[in-house]
């Protein structure tokens, strides 16, 4: 079977073997003799009658029959009969003939002029057996005219000088009790050996041969003869046979070799030199045969001829792997154009043809052709495809398939698809020899056989998902009952693996869904997270996500009670509710430990209990109505944080100073309700908190009103006067009052200065409140305070409350310590020292640690005596503002006050549009497959990829990798391997795709010229070494991948995921980049979904190309989050390795040609692999 296989593959090479070299023939008789009864009578009509007529010589029988005609030209059958007693070899008819001859089939027309016709054999039925018999056919041109006549068999077999070659042996593999070993025949003369043959005795048994044949073992003595492709030992050249020994000492080696080839004994016309001139075609230099490599299109081809004047005649013709496609003559003239130049795909034979006095010389050029063009002006058609399977019929026609039957072998598969899997044959039932048929064999190893693939399910038998859902075929077939050719098989709008994945049933529609998702603890995060929502629509399945907040309000370690950073749980739309379970670390579980869920109201910037939740065995269940950010912190702790009481108070005015005055009762009551003198001593405490641009007075009253000190800000002066006080007399608050105006109206009028009484007292007095309506119109306060059970509350309150000041009763002057803070205190309430626009106040309770951030951290680095106090150019009160939340008091930012950059962007508050959220633009690597470029999947990380080896294998290493490719490399011209991967890259333009035409000719001119790696090599299990290989990119290539619908998919599955992840991690890229562990994108990225495949069905020239790459990486670049808005662009940087390993495609010419050129020694590592390029992007933005 392989041998079958392998003359239908190397169906070309059997073409070549017929016109290699020079080759000289002439009329003189091998066997046989002229006719003595020679009618020469020529009948110039049909007559009818006569359509047979026989002749007989000296071992040989001619009879030629004609079998139609018509009008303008005839055909007939030739017959060749052997009816001697020997072999007729390598058979050449010659015979004189006065009609046209416009072509044969099963032979070679050699020459045909003047009525000299010499015919020779097609190669194949070269050899005539003794009784057997060949038959040609001839097409005529014009009217029948008379049958041919002087019939011979020319040329004769005769041993070649022993000075003419050489004979080399070689042992390559010795295993005891048996041995291989090949013997290779150079031809040293400029002329060729044709049908050779070679004996030699050898006192060992051959038990197995290739590449030739064994006609006789007798005794020691072996007679061997070529296989019909390597015929012909062209001139300077080598051509070689193996073969399997058994037993024996293997130093034993053939001797008396003897080599004999067909000779046909004419003059050879050796003065003759033919040359092409052309840049277009690049001269190939190689040890198997010289060529010619063209990939421009040629219209008219040049070139000079040596000595041609004197000929009789000088023609041309080109054939390639169907046959011949032009021919022509030409001018005897030195310098010769082929006006009309054209060339079939791959490898193409332009023979030039010289005839002088009865003798001709073949002098041949081999071509290897990539350019299409070039097939049109040949007038080839390589479009049409009769059975509609893909290959057109010109390739079919090289191949040795049949254009009529969309399956030549008859296994259920298609021709086009055998030619392009792996393994497989059109030709044969079982393409690998592996004993599984082709048919059963399962080419995407998804568990489905391709027959069954392509036949029965009709899904795509080179993916194994062929609807992309991240489902199997197998699975969706065997075990789910899905459609593999649909991803949502029930239409409800989620696909099938989706479904799968949340627990939903994917055949039966379905309005809503329910998914959990949940965040494990790990390293870096002490608790976990499950959240389970109902009732979700079909779009918010794949929207729904959670992740690790990177808030800095939910990861400040300063929280109060923290336990573990907070969590996003982020939709598209609104949910009905979702069910949240917190696990934390059970260790911490105390009598002071009470975990609690709790609610980030980003616009508040405050941390809110969730509602009936409830803690039970390390978990914390809460009920959400709405997504949000979320943390777990120790109740009992935070709410600690919250039990300090603030002033609360309109305020609607900032002042700059505070202008007070005290007016002091000092009536003889006070003698008995305030014995320790603490009216003083509490006055004295207010002074001392005073601000250096603060002022005070000290009035006295009784019956009359006496200014103890007006007003100052020397505090000593102040301290001094309030040992004045006598306690004598009555209480006359009117006289108090009046004289504390008076000393306010002596003041500039400044109405940045907050104008504040203090009056105490304890009598009810007689009083005005006409003083009252002056102090309000003078926008002075009026505090007032009442000591005992005496004084006139109804008088005090409404003097107080008129003003805006407050009231306050005691029944002890020990109680005046309070009071006197207090009204201390609101006096800085309403004043800002700094004038910042945060009161002095607030403040003085953020540096205390009282007042906070809405997550409970304080910020003590606030000064009230400081306008800026982290100096970024922006006031304190720019950066922060105080929020009244019933009754909750707290700090919500803008900025940071205590820091000149809050996030941390490296852009200063007053310069950053978004101080707390970093807008610094980023750079980050979300992604990396586990294959990295140039490395092997399989050892270690810095090992050289299987498919990147070169010039690493031996011949006899290749012959046991597999042995179609031991036979290309044993018996093919380097030139036909180029032109067998050739007609492969014409299969991936089927569609007519000029701009993919021209990248795979490209990829192909890459892999033949542009390595600098002549004599080094790269084996498996050797170090990777990057400057062996040159990255290869391409515009158009790039192109048709992006818009391959594989990746097209993927590009915006990776960019969806992307967003999703933002959302949840609050837009800090950082969080989301790839990490010791994975990362969270790349960890979605390697569960969900499936890395492109370029498919055969969709483009074959993408799958030649690349069809799934090595690996790639996923970078987000020009990343900037602008408070909860972000955007940026994904960088795809894709990358796959041209060149084949042992598993790929070695049962196919093209692909064994190509493995062949890349991995065999002889070439030297000449033509080395290397690494395609494939970048892409695209933008993305979003909002959290």
């Amino acid at each position: 079977m392989l041998k079958k296989w392998i003359k239908k593959v190397l169906v070309v090479i059997v073409l070549l073997s017929v016109f290699v070299g020079q080759t000289n023939i002439t009329s003189f008789a091998q066997i046989g003799s002229k006719d003595n009864a020679k009618e020469r009578q020529i009948n110039n009509a049909w007559d009818g009658i006569t359509r047979e007529n026989s002749y007989e010589g000296n071992g040989f029988k001619i009879t030629y029959k004609l079998q139609n005609f018509w009008n303008g030209g005839y055909n007939a059958i030739v017959k060749i009969e052997n009816i001697g007693d020997k072999v007729i070899d390598n058979w050449t008819l010659g015979f004189d003939y006065q009609g046209e001859i416009a072509s044969v089939w099963n032979a070679e027309i050699k020459t045909c002029i003047e009525g000299k016709c010499v015919v020779k054999n097609a190669g194949w039925n070269q050899d005539i057996e003794t009784g057997q018999s060949v038959e040609f056919g001839i097409n005529g041109k014009g009217d029948f005219v008379g049958f041919p006549y002087d019939y011979q068999l020319l040329g004769e077999i005769s041993s070649v000088s022993i000075h003419d070659y050489t004979i080399d042996y070689e042992v390559i593999n010795d295993w005891g009790n048996g041995f291989n070993a090949n013997i290779i025949i150079t031809n040293n003369t400029d002329r060729d050996f044709v049908d050779w043959v070679l004996e030699f005795d050898y006192d060992r048994n051959i038990n197995e041969i290739w590449d030739a044949t064994i006609e006789l073992h007798e005794g020691n003595h072996y007679v061997i003869k070529n296989s019909l492709y390597n015929s012909v030992i062209t001139a300077n050249s080598s051509v070689s046979f193996g073969f399997i020994g058994k037993d024996g000492d293997t130093t034993v080696v053939p001797q008396n070799y003897n080599l004999s080839s067909f000779e046909y004994g004419i003059e050879n016309l050796e003065d003759i030199k033919i040359t092409i001139e052309d840049d277009r075609m690049q001269f190939c230099e190689s040890e198997s045969g010289d060529y010619y490599f063209v990939k421009d299109e040629i219209k008219s081809l040049s070139g000079k001829a040596i000595n041609i004047q004197n000929v009789d005649s000088f023609s041309y013709t080109i054939s390639d792997g169907t046959g011949e496609i032009l021919y022509g003559k030409l001018e005897k003239e030195e310098n010769w154009t082929i006006p009309n130049f054209g060339l079939g795909y791959g490898y193409n034979l332009l023979a030039f043809t010289v005839k002088s006095q009865g003798v001709e010389k073949r002098i041949n050029f081999n071509i290897v052709n990539t350019c299409i063009g070039n097939m049109n002006n040949a007038g080839i058609d390589y479009d049409t495809d009769t059975d509609g399977d893909g290959v057109s019929d010109y390739l079919e026609t090289k191949y040795g398939t049949d254009i009529y039957n969309i399956d030549t072998d008859g296994d259920g598969l298609d021709d086009y698809m055998e030619i392009l899997i792996p393994n497989l044959s059109p030709t044969e039932l079982d393409g690998d020899l592996n004993g599984i048929l082709d048919r059963d064999e399962d080419y995407d190893n998804d568990g489905l056989s391709n027959y069954d693939e392509i036949n029965i399910y009709k899904t795509d038998y080179s993916s194994v998902d062929t609807d992309n859902d991240l489902l199997s075929d197998y699975d969706e077939i065997e075990i789910y009952g899905t459609n593999p050719k649909k991803a949502d098989t029930d239409d409800d709008g989620v696909s099938d693996y989706d479904e799968i994945k949340i627990g939903s049933d994917p055949l039966v529609f379905e309005t809503t869904f329910r998914k959990e998702i949940r965040l494990d603890a790990d390293d870096n995060y002490s608790t976990s997270v499950k959240v389970t929502v109902d009732n979700l629509l079909a779009n918010q399945v794949s929207s729904f996500e959670i992740g690790r907040s990177t808030d800095t309000f939910l990861t400040d370690k300063e929280i109060p009670g923290y336990i573990d950073d907070g969590y996003n749980f982020v939709i598209e739309g609104e949910i009905t509710g979702a069910t949240v379970e917190v696990s934390y670390d059970r260790t911490l579980e105390d009598k002071e430990f009470d975990p609690a869920l709790y609610y980030f109201n980003e616009e508040n910037q405050l941390l809110e209990l969730v509602d009936n939740q409830i803690n039970e065995n390390g978990k914390v269940i809460a009920h959400l109505e709405h997504f949000s950010k979320y943390i777990l912190i120790n109740k009992t702790e935070y709410v600690k944080n919250w039990n300090y009481t603030f002033l609360q108070m309109d305020d609607k005015n900032k002042f700059s100073g505070l202008d007070i005055a005290f007016l002091i009762d000092d009536s003889g009551s006070m003698l008995w309700n305030d014995t320790n003198d603490d009216r003083g001593a509490v006055t004295r405490g207010f002074i001392d908190k005073l601000a250096d641009n603060d002022r005070a007075s000290i009035i006295s009253f009784n019956n009359y009103a006496n200014t103890l000190s007006g007003f100052t800000s020397d505090k000593d002066t102040l301290m001094d006067s309030t040992y004045k006080l006598y306690s004598r007399g009555g209480t006359n608050l009117s006289s108090g009052i009046s004289q504390a105006l008076k000393l306010f109206n002596l003041l500039e009028n400044d109405q940045t200065r907050l104008k504040y009484i203090v009056m105490l007292t304890d009598g009810d007095g007689t009083y005005d409140s006409n003083y009252t309506k002056l102090a309000l119109d003078n926008n002075i306060i009026i505090d007032t305070i009442g000591l005992g059970s005496s004084v006139s509350s109804s008088v005090l309150s409404a003097m107080a409350e008129t003003t805006g000041g407050q009231y306050y009763h005691i029944n002890n002057a020990e109680e005046l310590y309070y009071i006197f803070d207090t009204i201390a205190e609101k006096s800085d309430y309403y004043k800002d020292s700094d004038n910042d626009g945060i009161s002095d106040y607030y403040e003085k309770e953020m540096a205390a640690g009282h007042l906070v951030l809405g997550n409970g951290v304080p910020l003590t680095s606030v000064s009230y005596l400081n306008k800026d106090s982290d100096g970024d150019g922006l006031s304190d009160g720019e950066e922060i503002s105080i929020i009244k939340l019933g009754p909750l008091v707290y700090v919500k930012m803008v900025s940071n006050p205590g820091l000149v950059d809050s996030d941390g962007d490296g852009i200063n508050d007053k310069d950053d549009q978004f101080p707390l959220v970093k807008q610094k633009s980023q750079t980050q690597v979300l992604y990396q497959t586990v294959n990295k470029e140039g490395i092997s999947k399989l050892l270690r990380e810095d090992y050289v990829a299987d498919d990147l080896t070169f010039n690493d294998r031996s011949f006899t290493q290749i012959v046991s990798d597999c042995k179609l490719v031991g036979v290309v490399a044993g018996i093919t011209p380097e030139f036909i391997m180029w032109a067998e991967l050739a007609d492969l890259f014409l299969l991936g333009v089927k569609d007519r795709d000029l701009d993919l035409e021209v990248t795979l000719v490209d990829l192909y001119d890459e892999f033949k010229y542009r390595s600098n790696n002549e004599g080094r090599s790269a084996y498996v299990g050797s170090k990777y070494e990057p400057s062996y290989y040159h990255k290869y990119t391409n515009d158009v290539l790039t192109d048709r991948v992006r818009n391959a619908s594989a990746m097209d998919s993927y590009i915006k599955d990776v960019k969806n995921i992307i967003v999703k992840k933002l959302k949840a991690y609050d837009g800090d890229l950082s969080a989301i980049a790839i990490k010791e562990n994975g990362g969270v994108v790349s960890n979605e990225i390697n569960s969900t979904l499936k890395l492109p495949v370029l498919e055969l069905g969709e483009s074959v020239a993408l799958t030649l190309a690349i069809h799934d790459f090595q690996g790639h990486t996923v970078t987000v670049d020009n990343f900037v989050c602008n408070g909860n808005s972000f955007s940026g662009t994904i960088k795809f940087h894709f990358y796959d390795h041209f060149g084949l390993d042992n598993d790929d495609y070695q049962y196919i010419p093209g692909f064994s040609d190509w493995y062949t050129l890349q991995h065999y020694d002889k070439f030297n590592g000449k033509y080395c692999p290397f690494i395609t390029v494939v970048d892409m992007s695209c933008d993305f933005s979003g909002t959290f």
